[in-house]
């Protein structure tokens, strides 16, 4: 009888399947013999690709697990964790100078090339200036890569950073819009003319939203001042108490700015009234040649 490869292939799962106790018990004892290693040493440095493809796939499927063990195992071992840091505090301790002012000092794990973290500063401050082009390069090829395989990632980071630091963020903003202001208003014509049917009808709905957002917190509710009257509240106007305190007025105000706070600071200024009393308020103060 001539077996096939596919005969074969079959056979040899089936006894795999029967006899995987003995199978891995006996290579684990040939990867201890002399043997074993030399044959391990010359299948990874001919396969080192394939190997390494085939961890990171593994690390992928299972990363919750890896992550949750190595974690249980922290715990377990926090005592024999720094044993080894310090055993390996003490091989790295030398007499050393300074790479960036020169003086010697013992080297550690915070600092085994600097004397201080004041040196380390200052030379990351004056190499990033000389190098500026080369690493914003290298930086924008690894984000091209790293970006759409962690979006999620990054966006949960982004809004973790923005909650705890928005006064920063905003400022910052502020001095990047003011720097490119001439650049951003040409774009901004120019994606508005390519998309017209786009933009057009979204403007329309923003607008509404803040009309019915107007509506509801400032006349919704409310009524006119001087007479009562209260059956449509869209068509109450505001009234200045004192015209000297007026900056302007709120009904020539766009759709966008009603929500600013100086928008805000102007309505508590005034008083809501009807259009008739408005009209005969106003009457009163003209005079008429």
């Amino acid at each position: 009888m001539v077996w096939t490869k596919e005969q074969n292939k079959e056979y040899q799962k089936e006894y795999y399947l029967k006899n995987k106790a003995k199978i891995l018990i006996n290579t684990k004892k040939w990867k201890k013999t002399p043997q074993g290693k030399n044959y391990a040493k010359g299948y990874r440095e001919k396969n080192k690709e394939k190997i390494r493809e085939h961890q990171k796939e593994f690390y992928q499927k299972n990363k919750d697990k890896i992550l949750q063990r190595h974690k249980e195992w922290k715990q377990k071992n926090k005592e024999r964790i720094r044993e080894w840091t310090k055993a390996y505090d003490i091989k790295i301790r030398k007499h050393k100078k300074c790479k960036y002012c020169g003086t010697e000092f013992i080297a550690t794990l915070e600092h085994p090339i600097y004397c201080s973290d004041e040196c380390s500063k200052a030379s990351k401050e004056e190499y990033y200036p000389k190098n500026k082009e080369r690493l914003s390069a290298r930086h924008k090829e690894y984000w091209k890569e790293y970006y759409p395989k962690n979006k999620a990632k990054v966006r949960e980071k982004e809004k973790e950073w923005y909650q705890k630091n928005i006064g920063r963020a905003r400022l910052a903003h502020k001095e990047w819009y003011l720097k490119h202001i001439d650049r951003l208003r040409l774009a901004h014509k120019e994606y508005y003319e390519k998309n017209k049917d786009k933009m057009q009808p979204r403007g329309k709905e923003y607008r509404k939203k803040i009309r019915q957002e107007f509506l509801l917190t400032y006349k919704t509710g409310n009524c006119c001042a001087k007479c009562g009257w209260k059956e449509h509240p869209e068509i109450l106007q505001f009234h200045h108490r004192d015209k000297k305190m007026k900056e302007f007025t709120i009904g020539n105000l766009s759709a966008s700015k009603r929500r600013s706070p100086e928008f805000q600071a102007e309505v508590k200024k005034c008083v809501l009234l009807c259009p008739n009393c408005h009209s005969l308020l106003h009457i009163k103060h003209r005079s008429f040649k």
